[in-house]
Protein backbone atom coordinates (compact mmCIF):
# COMPACT_ATOMS: atom_id res chain seq x y z
CA UNK A 1 0.00 0.00 0.00
CA UNK A 2 1.69 3.17 -1.13
CA UNK A 3 1.56 6.95 0.94
CA UNK A 4 -1.66 7.59 -0.10
CA UNK A 5 -3.29 4.46 0.92
CA UNK A 6 -1.83 4.29 3.83
CA UNK A 7 -2.80 7.51 4.55
CA UNK A 8 -7.01 6.56 3.68
CA UNK A 9 -6.81 3.64 5.85
CA UNK A 10 -5.16 5.75 8.69
CA UNK A 11 -8.68 7.98 8.47
CA UNK A 12 -11.22 4.82 7.99
CA UNK A 13 -9.73 3.30 10.83
CA UNK A 14 -10.04 6.61 12.98
CA UNK A 15 -13.42 7.05 11.17
CA UNK A 16 -14.61 3.62 12.67
CA UNK A 17 -12.74 3.28 15.75
CA UNK A 18 -14.03 7.29 16.56
CA UNK A 19 -17.88 6.88 16.31
CA UNK A 20 -18.68 5.52 19.55
CA UNK A 21 -16.43 8.65 20.95
CA UNK A 22 -17.94 11.16 18.49
CA UNK A 23 -21.12 10.56 17.18
CA UNK A 24 -23.59 9.82 20.12
CA UNK A 25 -25.78 12.75 20.61
CA UNK A 26 -24.54 13.11 24.57
CA UNK A 27 -20.72 12.71 23.50
CA UNK A 28 -18.60 15.94 25.19
CA UNK A 29 -17.10 16.35 21.88
CA UNK A 30 -19.62 15.34 19.82
CA UNK A 31 -19.53 15.95 15.74
CA UNK A 32 -21.88 18.95 14.56
CA UNK A 33 -25.27 18.09 13.48
CA UNK A 34 -24.31 19.69 9.77
CA UNK A 35 -20.92 17.91 10.12
CA UNK A 36 -23.07 14.24 10.33
CA UNK A 37 -25.49 15.04 7.21
CA UNK A 38 -22.02 16.04 5.10
CA UNK A 39 -20.54 12.30 6.27
CA UNK A 40 -24.00 10.24 5.76
CA UNK A 41 -24.15 12.10 2.19
CA UNK A 42 -20.57 10.49 1.54
CA UNK A 43 -20.62 7.09 3.04
CA UNK A 44 -22.92 5.55 0.19
CA UNK A 45 -20.11 6.44 -2.53
CA UNK A 46 -17.73 4.19 0.73
CA UNK A 47 -19.80 1.25 -0.05
CA UNK A 48 -17.90 0.70 -3.50
CA UNK A 49 -14.20 0.82 -2.18
CA UNK A 50 -12.18 -1.50 -3.98
CA UNK A 51 -9.52 -1.76 -1.03
CA UNK A 52 -10.59 -5.11 1.27
CA UNK A 53 -9.25 -3.22 4.20
CA UNK A 54 -10.64 0.31 3.44
CA UNK A 55 -14.10 -1.66 2.97
CA UNK A 56 -14.03 -3.64 6.11
CA UNK A 57 -13.07 -0.25 8.02
CA UNK A 58 -15.74 1.76 6.27
CA UNK A 59 -18.93 -0.96 6.54
CA UNK A 60 -17.86 -1.39 10.45
CA UNK A 61 -17.68 2.18 10.83
CA UNK A 62 -21.14 3.01 8.57
CA UNK A 63 -22.42 0.37 10.26
CA UNK A 64 -22.27 2.09 14.26
CA UNK A 65 -23.63 5.08 12.32
CA UNK A 66 -26.29 2.97 11.21
CA UNK A 67 -26.84 1.88 15.19
CA UNK A 68 -27.14 5.18 16.37
CA UNK A 69 -29.00 7.16 13.52
CA UNK A 70 -31.39 4.71 12.18
CA UNK A 71 -34.76 4.89 12.81
CA UNK A 72 -35.02 8.57 14.05
CA UNK A 73 -31.72 10.52 12.42
CA UNK A 74 -31.83 8.31 9.20
CA UNK A 75 -35.14 7.25 8.79
CA UNK A 76 -33.90 5.67 4.65
CA UNK A 77 -30.98 4.19 5.75
CA UNK A 78 -31.74 0.72 4.72
CA UNK A 79 -33.42 1.34 1.97
CA UNK A 80 -30.14 3.71 0.50
CA UNK A 81 -28.04 0.38 1.56
CA UNK A 82 -30.19 -2.07 -0.51
CA UNK A 83 -30.67 0.53 -3.39
CA UNK A 84 -26.97 0.85 -3.69
CA UNK A 85 -25.84 -2.78 -3.40
CA UNK A 86 -28.32 -3.34 -6.48
CA UNK A 87 -26.45 -0.89 -8.51
CA UNK A 88 -23.28 -2.80 -7.93
CA UNK A 89 -24.80 -5.93 -9.70
CA UNK A 90 -26.44 -3.99 -12.59
CA UNK A 91 -24.57 -4.81 -15.82
CA UNK A 92 -24.53 -0.66 -16.42
CA UNK A 93 -22.61 0.25 -13.16
CA UNK A 94 -19.42 2.23 -13.67
CA UNK A 95 -16.62 0.86 -11.92
CA UNK A 96 -12.55 -0.30 -12.80
CA UNK A 97 -13.45 -2.88 -10.15
CA UNK A 98 -17.16 -4.05 -10.43
CA UNK A 99 -16.61 -7.59 -8.96
CA UNK A 100 -15.30 -5.94 -5.54
CA UNK A 101 -17.56 -3.31 -5.76
CA UNK A 102 -20.14 -5.89 -5.40
CA UNK A 103 -18.01 -7.59 -2.78
CA UNK A 104 -17.93 -4.65 -0.76
CA UNK A 105 -21.29 -2.92 -1.17
CA UNK A 106 -22.31 -6.77 0.38
CA UNK A 107 -20.21 -7.40 2.95
CA UNK A 108 -21.22 -3.66 4.26
CA UNK A 109 -25.14 -4.33 3.82
CA UNK A 110 -24.00 -7.69 6.35
CA UNK A 111 -22.65 -5.42 8.41
CA UNK A 112 -25.36 -3.26 8.82
CA UNK A 113 -28.03 -5.64 9.49
CA UNK A 114 -26.05 -7.35 11.84
CA UNK A 115 -25.38 -4.31 14.20
CA UNK A 116 -29.04 -3.08 13.67
CA UNK A 117 -30.16 -6.51 14.92
CA UNK A 118 -28.28 -6.74 17.60
CA UNK A 119 -30.75 -4.01 19.04
CA UNK A 120 -34.09 -5.52 20.01
CA UNK A 121 -35.88 -2.26 19.91
CA UNK A 122 -34.55 -1.99 15.81
CA UNK A 123 -36.11 -5.54 14.97
CA UNK A 124 -39.94 -4.67 14.74
CA UNK A 125 -38.90 -1.24 12.83
CA UNK A 126 -37.28 -3.33 10.14
CA UNK A 127 -39.97 -5.99 9.80
CA UNK A 128 -41.69 -4.50 7.32
CA UNK A 129 -38.19 -4.27 5.32
CA UNK A 130 -37.28 -7.78 5.56
CA UNK A 131 -39.14 -9.66 2.38
CA UNK A 132 -37.49 -7.10 0.31
CA UNK A 133 -34.12 -7.87 1.52
CA UNK A 134 -34.63 -11.21 1.80
CA UNK A 135 -35.92 -11.18 -1.87
CA UNK A 136 -32.61 -9.65 -3.30
CA UNK A 137 -30.22 -11.49 -1.37
CA UNK A 138 -31.93 -15.03 -1.60
CA UNK A 139 -32.06 -14.75 -5.13
CA UNK A 140 -28.03 -13.11 -5.44
CA UNK A 141 -27.34 -16.22 -3.06
CA UNK A 142 -29.48 -18.76 -5.62
CA UNK A 143 -28.09 -17.43 -8.74
CA UNK A 144 -23.99 -17.37 -7.68
CA UNK A 145 -24.68 -20.39 -5.73
CA UNK A 146 -26.11 -22.28 -9.08
CA UNK A 147 -22.92 -20.95 -11.05
CA UNK A 148 -20.93 -22.13 -8.80
CA UNK A 149 -22.22 -25.85 -8.58
CA UNK A 150 -23.16 -26.09 -12.05
CA UNK A 151 -18.68 -25.15 -13.21
CA UNK A 152 -16.85 -26.12 -10.61
CA UNK A 153 -16.05 -29.52 -11.14
CA UNK A 154 -14.51 -27.82 -13.92
CA UNK A 155 -10.98 -26.94 -12.18
CA UNK A 156 -9.10 -27.44 -14.87
CA UNK A 157 -10.16 -24.68 -16.66
CA UNK A 158 -8.26 -20.68 -17.22
CA UNK A 159 -7.48 -18.95 -14.56
CA UNK A 160 -10.28 -16.41 -15.88
CA UNK A 161 -13.14 -19.12 -14.77
CA UNK A 162 -11.44 -20.04 -11.75
CA UNK A 163 -11.30 -16.13 -10.78
CA UNK A 164 -14.94 -15.98 -11.24
CA UNK A 165 -15.66 -19.86 -9.89
CA UNK A 166 -14.29 -17.83 -6.83
CA UNK A 167 -16.12 -14.44 -7.28
CA UNK A 168 -19.44 -16.28 -7.39
CA UNK A 169 -18.69 -18.34 -4.11
CA UNK A 170 -17.72 -15.12 -2.24
CA UNK A 171 -20.80 -13.46 -3.24
CA UNK A 172 -22.89 -16.54 -2.51
CA UNK A 173 -21.02 -16.33 1.35
CA UNK A 174 -22.09 -12.78 1.64
CA UNK A 175 -25.51 -12.93 1.06
CA UNK A 176 -25.68 -16.21 3.41
CA UNK A 177 -24.77 -13.83 5.88
CA UNK A 178 -27.34 -11.76 4.79
CA UNK A 179 -29.80 -14.59 4.69
CA UNK A 180 -28.90 -15.61 8.47
CA UNK A 181 -29.55 -12.15 9.96
CA UNK A 182 -33.00 -12.03 8.29
CA UNK A 183 -34.15 -15.70 8.63
CA UNK A 184 -33.40 -15.55 12.53
CA UNK A 185 -34.51 -11.79 13.12
CA UNK A 186 -35.91 -10.58 10.05
CA UNK A 187 -40.05 -11.42 10.30
CA UNK A 188 -42.23 -11.67 13.33
CA UNK A 189 -43.02 -14.63 15.37
CA UNK A 190 -46.65 -14.48 15.45
CA UNK A 191 -48.50 -13.19 12.35
CA UNK A 192 -49.21 -9.70 12.71
CA UNK A 193 -52.96 -8.93 13.33
CA UNK A 194 -53.02 -5.36 12.28
CA UNK A 195 -53.54 -5.73 8.62
CA UNK A 196 -49.47 -5.25 7.75
CA UNK A 197 -49.62 -8.55 6.40
CA UNK A 198 -46.57 -9.29 8.19
CA UNK A 199 -46.06 -13.26 8.83
CA UNK A 200 -43.47 -15.68 10.51
CA UNK A 201 -41.00 -16.73 8.78
CA UNK A 202 -41.69 -20.03 7.94
CA UNK A 203 -45.04 -18.58 6.95
CA UNK A 204 -43.12 -16.57 4.50
CA UNK A 205 -42.90 -18.48 0.86
CA UNK A 206 -39.98 -17.23 -0.28
CA UNK A 207 -37.95 -17.96 3.03
CA UNK A 208 -39.90 -21.87 2.68
CA UNK A 209 -38.25 -22.12 -0.93
CA UNK A 210 -34.97 -20.36 0.09
CA UNK A 211 -34.45 -23.06 2.79
CA UNK A 212 -35.33 -26.02 1.19
CA UNK A 213 -32.45 -25.13 -1.26
CA UNK A 214 -30.67 -24.09 1.55
CA UNK A 215 -30.58 -27.73 2.97
CA UNK A 216 -29.79 -29.10 -0.32
CA UNK A 217 -26.38 -27.21 -1.08
CA UNK A 218 -24.99 -27.68 2.56
CA UNK A 219 -24.56 -31.48 1.51
CA UNK A 220 -23.10 -30.58 -1.89
CA UNK A 221 -20.60 -28.17 0.12
CA UNK A 222 -19.84 -30.57 2.48
CA UNK A 223 -19.02 -33.21 -0.49
CA UNK A 224 -17.41 -30.50 -2.62
CA UNK A 225 -14.35 -30.59 0.66
CA UNK A 226 -13.79 -33.99 -0.20
CA UNK A 227 -13.76 -34.18 -4.03
CA UNK A 228 -11.94 -30.49 -4.99
CA UNK A 229 -7.90 -30.54 -5.79
CA UNK A 230 -5.79 -28.79 -2.84
CA UNK A 231 -3.66 -25.99 -3.38
CA UNK A 232 -0.74 -25.10 -1.71
CA UNK A 233 -1.36 -23.56 1.46
CA UNK A 234 1.08 -20.84 1.32
CA UNK A 235 0.11 -19.84 -2.23
CA UNK A 236 -2.48 -17.81 -2.03
CA UNK A 237 -4.51 -18.78 -5.52
CA UNK A 238 -8.52 -18.62 -6.82
CA UNK A 239 -8.42 -22.57 -5.96
CA UNK A 240 -7.06 -22.26 -2.27
CA UNK A 241 -9.73 -19.55 -1.96
CA UNK A 242 -12.27 -21.46 -3.45
CA UNK A 243 -11.75 -24.52 -1.08
CA UNK A 244 -11.65 -22.13 1.89
CA UNK A 245 -15.33 -20.67 1.20
CA UNK A 246 -16.23 -24.00 0.50
CA UNK A 247 -15.54 -25.11 4.25
CA UNK A 248 -16.72 -21.22 5.15
CA UNK A 249 -20.11 -21.55 3.59
CA UNK A 250 -20.78 -25.66 5.08
CA UNK A 251 -20.01 -24.08 8.71
CA UNK A 252 -22.18 -21.01 7.84
CA UNK A 253 -25.48 -22.86 6.76
CA UNK A 254 -24.87 -25.01 10.04
CA UNK A 255 -25.08 -21.60 11.63
CA UNK A 256 -28.38 -20.84 10.30
CA UNK A 257 -30.18 -24.22 11.00
CA UNK A 258 -28.83 -23.65 14.69
CA UNK A 259 -29.78 -20.11 14.78
CA UNK A 260 -33.05 -20.77 13.13
CA UNK A 261 -33.79 -23.81 15.35
CA UNK A 262 -32.22 -22.30 18.33
CA UNK A 263 -34.87 -18.61 18.25
CA UNK A 264 -36.99 -19.83 16.09
CA UNK A 265 -38.39 -23.28 17.48
CA UNK A 266 -41.65 -23.31 16.30
CA UNK A 267 -40.81 -21.84 12.72
CA UNK A 268 -37.51 -24.62 11.84
CA UNK A 269 -40.15 -27.61 12.65
CA UNK A 270 -42.75 -25.96 10.44
CA UNK A 271 -39.89 -24.77 7.33
CA UNK A 272 -40.10 -27.71 4.65
CA UNK A 273 -36.57 -29.42 4.58
CA UNK A 274 -35.96 -29.05 8.57
CA UNK A 275 -36.86 -32.58 9.43
CA UNK A 276 -34.42 -33.18 5.94
CA UNK A 277 -31.40 -30.84 7.70
CA UNK A 278 -31.74 -32.96 10.87
CA UNK A 279 -31.32 -36.65 9.14
CA UNK A 280 -28.49 -35.17 6.97
CA UNK A 281 -26.51 -33.97 10.30
CA UNK A 282 -27.67 -37.59 11.71
CA UNK A 283 -26.15 -39.28 9.11
CA UNK A 284 -23.03 -37.09 9.50
CA UNK A 285 -22.51 -38.39 12.96
CA UNK A 286 -23.01 -41.96 12.83
CA UNK A 287 -20.37 -42.01 10.02
CA UNK A 288 -17.66 -39.69 11.49
CA UNK A 289 -14.66 -40.75 12.70
CA UNK A 290 -13.62 -39.30 15.90
CA UNK A 291 -9.85 -39.95 15.18
CA UNK A 292 -9.59 -37.87 11.91
CA UNK A 293 -8.19 -34.68 11.80
CA UNK A 294 -10.08 -32.09 10.21
CA UNK A 295 -10.75 -28.62 12.35
CA UNK A 296 -13.75 -27.47 10.15
CA UNK A 297 -15.87 -30.73 10.18
CA UNK A 298 -15.22 -31.36 13.67
CA UNK A 299 -16.87 -28.07 14.04
CA UNK A 300 -19.52 -29.40 11.39
CA UNK A 301 -20.77 -32.51 13.53
CA UNK A 302 -20.75 -30.28 16.75
CA UNK A 303 -23.29 -27.99 15.11
CA UNK A 304 -25.12 -31.61 14.00
CA UNK A 305 -24.91 -32.10 17.75
CA UNK A 306 -26.15 -28.67 18.91
CA UNK A 307 -29.14 -29.56 17.18
CA UNK A 308 -29.69 -32.64 18.07
CA UNK A 309 -29.60 -31.34 21.48
CA UNK A 310 -32.01 -28.73 20.67
CA UNK A 311 -34.49 -31.21 19.95
CA UNK A 312 -34.00 -33.64 22.44
CA UNK A 313 -34.35 -30.73 25.41
CA UNK A 314 -37.47 -29.42 23.60
CA UNK A 315 -40.12 -30.14 26.50
CA UNK A 316 -42.43 -30.82 22.71
CA UNK A 317 -40.19 -33.73 21.23
CA UNK A 318 -39.01 -37.04 22.57
CA UNK A 319 -35.64 -38.43 21.73
CA UNK A 320 -35.99 -41.56 20.44
CA UNK A 321 -34.22 -44.54 22.43
CA UNK A 322 -31.87 -45.15 19.50
CA UNK A 323 -30.42 -42.13 19.24
CA UNK A 324 -29.65 -41.63 22.27
CA UNK A 325 -27.86 -45.67 22.65
CA UNK A 326 -25.48 -44.11 19.31
CA UNK A 327 -24.71 -40.65 21.13
CA UNK A 328 -23.61 -42.14 24.39
CA UNK A 329 -21.99 -45.21 23.21
CA UNK A 330 -19.69 -43.22 20.17
CA UNK A 331 -19.93 -39.33 21.37
CA UNK A 332 -19.58 -39.96 25.12
CA UNK A 333 -18.63 -43.38 25.98
CA UNK A 334 -18.21 -45.22 29.64
CA UNK A 335 -14.30 -45.59 30.60
CA UNK A 336 -12.99 -49.51 30.85
CA UNK A 337 -12.73 -48.12 34.93
CA UNK A 338 -16.67 -47.02 34.75
CA UNK A 339 -17.41 -50.59 33.49
CA UNK A 340 -15.16 -52.80 35.71
CA UNK A 341 -16.27 -50.87 38.84
CA UNK A 342 -19.61 -51.08 38.26
CA UNK A 343 -20.42 -47.58 38.98
CA UNK A 344 -23.84 -48.09 36.84
CA UNK A 345 -25.92 -46.09 39.25
CA UNK A 346 -28.56 -43.30 38.77
CA UNK A 347 -26.23 -40.54 39.55
CA UNK A 348 -23.92 -41.93 36.69
CA UNK A 349 -26.06 -42.38 34.18
CA UNK A 350 -27.75 -38.82 34.94
CA UNK A 351 -24.01 -37.30 34.38
CA UNK A 352 -24.07 -39.17 31.18
CA UNK A 353 -27.67 -37.42 29.85
CA UNK A 354 -26.33 -33.90 31.00
CA UNK A 355 -23.05 -34.51 29.15
CA UNK A 356 -25.19 -35.04 26.08
CA UNK A 357 -26.98 -31.51 26.84
CA UNK A 358 -24.02 -29.91 26.48
CA UNK A 359 -22.30 -29.77 29.91
CA UNK A 360 -19.19 -31.58 28.64
CA UNK A 361 -19.50 -32.03 24.65
CA UNK A 362 -19.64 -28.58 24.25
CA UNK A 363 -17.00 -26.68 26.18
CA UNK A 364 -15.80 -23.16 26.20
CA UNK A 365 -13.79 -23.72 23.79
CA UNK A 366 -16.77 -24.37 21.29
CA UNK A 367 -18.85 -21.90 22.05
CA UNK A 368 -20.85 -19.84 19.82
CA UNK A 369 -19.33 -16.47 19.12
Amino acid sequence: MNVEGSLRLLSALNFKNGMDRYWRRTATHRIADDEKNRIRSKLVALLFEPSPKLARAYAEGTAKVARMDFPNQWPDLPIVVLNAVKSSFDPSFASPDQAMAQRSSLFTMHRILKELYKVPRLRQALHPLAPGFFRFVGDLYQRNAADFFAHVQQTASSPTDLARLEHCLIVAVLALKCIRRLLVHGYPEKASTNGDGLTPVHATQDAANLFVVLRSHFEGFIKLRYSLPRSSPDKPSPLRAINENVSKASVLLGKIFLDVQSERFISFCLLPGSMDVVKFYWTLLREYDIGQSDVVFERIILQGLKLLRGLIKNDKLSADPQCLRTLVSKYVPLSREDLESGMMSQSLLSQKRRTISGNSVFGSRHRKR
